[in-house]
């Protein structure tokens, strides 16, 4: 029984790859709003109904896991001697540690590409909202604080949601990005 579950949940993890990669191509091909749902659960070589039972619309095959309760975890993981900024900076060094897939860096450019539209643009605000407060709390806890009445999770929260910003324009290279960051930062409470 244990084989025809992880056979199963194999399955369903290809099923969910080839509708992401034939959302990503038809993306590229014909561009977000001259492609629909019919169009890539045909390039997946899937039913249109299987397609929503992997996707509520087709705005989310452009977004991979959501990151936010790794990133919390790291910042409530980190070496108890760093404080706050550098517990950040810590957990910011090693989310980068999780290598993306070609696929990952595809959708990435194409929620860059199409983030005016305003499906992508709701799911990019409630991403960095679940970001924000499950990060608040992380802080809260290692700083042993009320991140109702304590700013200083909610400015941490900032400091990293500028940083992800700068990510994701993919301009230069992320270690020499953290560092440039964490630097001005450091400079600027010094």
């Amino acid at each position: 029984m244990a084989v025809q579950t992880g056979s199963r949940a194999q399955n369903k993890a290809e099923t969910r790859l080839a509708i992401q990669r034939a959302a990503v191509e038809l993306f590229e091909e014909k561009g977000y709003d001259a492609t629909t749902v019919d169009d890539i659960a045909r390039r997946a070589d899937v039913a249109p109904r299987t397609f929503f039972r992997y996707f509520p619309n087709k705005e989310l095959t452009l977004f991979s896991e959501d990151i936010s309760f790794r990133l919390a975890t790291l910042v409530t993981e980190a070496p108890a001697e760093l404080d706050a900024l550098a517990a950040l900076r810590w957990a910011a060094t090693k989310l980068m540690d999780y290598e993306s897939t070609s696929l990952d860096r595809r959708r990435q450019y194409l929620r860059r590409k199409f983030s005016d539209r305003p499906a992508i643009e709701r799911h990019l605000a409630h991403l960095y909202d679940t970001l924000g407060t499950r990060l608040r709390d992380a802080f809260a806890t290692r700083l042993g604080s009320d991140a109702h009445t304590d700013l200083r999770p909610d400015v941490l929260v900032a400091v990293y949601l500028g940083l992800a910003r700068e990510f994701a324009k993919e301009e230069q290279p992320v270690p020499e990005l953290i560092e440039q960051w964490f630097t001005a930062v450091t400079a600027l409470i010094s």
